[in-house]
């Protein structure tokens, strides 16, 4: 199958679960390699994501699209100083998402409840 064809099949419909095959330029000898090294399946908007990082790249782009995190960066890069962050789930000052993980209030399921914070 050429390069072009494969090429339209894989961008003719959603990617889903799609194996690395899937990708033009990728053969079966490419495919199994990868396979082996743990990208075996295109990832939304990254072709190719290693399994150990995929929770790490979806909580990157849940973070990238949370309307309060690009309100605080618009504020920050307006204003020198950043205005303190309240963590939402043990509502205190919190410089990093590691202090707001060891007090909270609730227990969650949810893995991007840690990262929310809010700014007052």
């Amino acid at each position: 199958m050429s390069t072009t064809v494969k090429h339209k099949e894989f961008t003719s419909e959603p990617i889903g679960n799609k194996n690395s095959t899937a990708i033009a330029g990728i053969g079966p000898k490419y495919g199994a390699a990868l396979a082996e090294n743990g990208y075996g399946q295109c990832l939304f908007k990254y072709y190719q994501v290693p399994e150990k990082c995929q929770c790490e790249v979806w909580r990157d782009a849940g973070d990238a699209m949370n309307t309060r995190v690009r309100r605080l960066r618009r504020k920050n890069k307006d204003n020198a100083e950043a205005a303190p962050r309240v963590c939402v789930l043990s509502r205190r000052e919190s410089p990093a998402a590691s202090s707001c993980r060891e007090t909270p209030l609730y227990e969650s399921d949810d893995p991007f409840d840690e990262y929310y914070f809010k700014d007052y």
